[in-house]
This record gives structure tokens, sequence and C-alpha cells, in this order.
């Protein structure tokens, strides 16, 4: 299935997240504001696309409404990072502190989680695409050709301009996860 033919049907088949049907097997999927949602300081592609993501395994597992906390989902964290003071976030470590990525893929208080995951169900959509052949090949094309702008790699050869937005947001919340760790220990 050609890269151009997955983006029109991701784009064309947009549901309120929480009402992604359960699909398994590997492919692509796609993230969107809905309407007039924001994000502050993010400037969205068409149809509000924000993120393109792919799974080699298992689509049903990729609904990131769905997840406990963010600290496994690179959406929700990029998007919670961009909220945090929209939605008073606060974010913690993921885990004992032992490793750094306890911090850089640091999670939000149980609250917080809430909060993002309502915002999440009331502002994005999303959309998924089976592609059982080069589903990786498939994802770095539609980077390529649709420009998300929460991905942060660069797959696809892309250069995000709005990466380093994102990436400070991110950045600002490892750290004070790390601040609110040492902070627990004193």
């Amino acid at each position: 299935m050609a890269s151009e033919i997955v983006a029109k049907r991701l784009l064309d088949n947009l549901l309120p997240i929480a009402e992604i049907p359960i699909q398994y097997g590997a492919g692509v999927y796609a993230l969107c504001l809905r309407g007039d949602a924001e994000v502050p300081g993010i400037l969205a592609g068409q149809q509000g696309l924000l993120y393109i993501g792919m799974t080699a395994n298992d689509l049903s597992v990729r609904n990131h409404l769905s997840y406990r906390d963010s600290s496994r989902s690179s959406p929700r964290r990029s998007l919670g990072a961009l909220l945090r003071q929209k939605l008073a976030l606060s974010p913690i470590a993921r885990g004992s502190g032992r490793s750094k990525r306890d911090f850089t893929h640091f999670r939000f208080t149980e609250d917080g989680e809430k909060r993002l995951t309502e915002w999440m169900g009331d502002n994005l959509l999303a959309s998924q695409v089976s592609v059982v052949d080069n589903t990786r090949m498939v994802e770095e094309e539609l980077i390529s050709q649709l420009k998300p702008c929460l991905n942060l790699t660069k797959l696809g050869g892309w250069k995000n301009p709005q990466r380093a937005r994102v990436s400070h947001a991110r950045s600002e919340c490892a750290a004070l996860a790390e601040g609110a760790w040492l902070a627990d220990r004193r």
C-alpha cells in the first residue's frame, strides 16, 4: 500500500480517540486535534495532525488514551509537557530514580494523568490503518509527507521545526520530575 493511500485513509477516517475500534496486527496511526482545539505554542498540520506512529505488533495497544500514564507514551508525554501549565500537571519520576530514564520518561501525578486523559478525550481525533509489510518504511514516508509536529525523531529525513519547542517542554518536565524526586529524598 503506497504511503499516499495510507495518508488519505488516516486523515479521512478520523474518530474521537475514545471511539477508536480495537484493531489487531501491524499498522500506522495518526493523532489529530479536533476542530478548534489547540496545544499551546504548537502549530498542528493538515486536519490538526499532531503525531504519526506505528507498531509492528498490535494496533490495539496504541490507543494512547488508554495508557495508565505518560511514561510509556511519547505523544502523551509531549502533549502533557506542552499542556503542563494549562492543565496544572505535575511531572514525577516514573520509577525509583535509579535511571535517568525515570526522569526523561516522566509521568504526571495521578490526578494530572486523569486531567490529561480527559483533555485528550475531549480534544483528539485518531485513526489507524493496517499495514502488514514494511510498516516502519510506511511510517517514515508518512512522517516525511505529512510532517506531524509532535514527532521528534528524524524518520523519513524530516527535520521538525517545532522539535525544539516540544523537546524544551519535555526537558522542563524531566527537570521538575527529578527535582520533586530529590526533594522527597531530603
